[in-house]
């Protein structure tokens, strides 16, 4: 038996036991949270972009309970998914931080040497 390069949901029937189902239900648009703020992103807050995206990342998963033959191990999957990319835009918050922590430390160093 072949199997097909694509990830398959292993709780979903047999095609040939499958029916066709067509969903209509227009009510079908991505929630909002309205308990999380949706901030304009800004160079000066590190941590504006990560604000954004946690957002963006939450509605996401939850409009997976409305999705057609879902399995748990796809939530599972999609809040890895999340992870990974809260703790990428985190490590660059926190080099962004960095380097101004490091300029103004070196700025200070200089200021005290050139003061004596």
């Amino acid at each position: 038996e072949h199997a097909s390069p694509e990830r398959i949901h292993t709780c979903a029937p047999k095609p040939s036991e499958a029916e066709v189902v067509i969903i209509d239900n227009p009510a079908t648009e991505t929630p909002t949270l309205s308990t999380i703020p949706n901030p304009s992103p800004s160079s000066s807050n590190p941590f504006s972009n990560l604000s954004t995206q946690f957002h963006e990342d939450l509605l996401r998963l939850s409009t997976i309970k409305d999705r057609f033959l879902v399995c748990p191990s796809d939530v599972d999957l999609e809040v890895s998914s999340i992870k990974a990319r809260i703790c990428n835009a985190l490590d660059v918050a926190a080099a962004k931080i960095k380097a101004v922590v490091s300029k103004r430390d070196l700025d200070g160093i200089s200021f005290m040497r050139n003061s004596l």
